[in-house]
């Protein structure tokens, strides 16, 4: 069984720690907070959906 991960925290896309946008941790809550990227809110923690990822993963090729 492969189990792939659904929700991302917004330190681990971040490409200084191994992920695809090349933002500022600042930055990408600041565009979570504009609504321009779209999250999951579980209890305090805010996840960024993998559908996202693959979409910006996507437009850049």
């Amino acid at each position: 069984m492969i189990i792939e991960k659904r929700l991302y925290a917004p330190k681990e896309v971040i490409v200084k720690n191994g992920g695809i946008i090349a933002m500022s941790l600042s930055s990408i809550y600041a565009g979570m907070k504009k609504g321009n990227i779209p999250f999951k809110q579980i209890g305090n923690r805010k996840l960024i959906p993998y559908w996202f990822l693959q979409k910006l993963l996507d437009s850049e090729m």
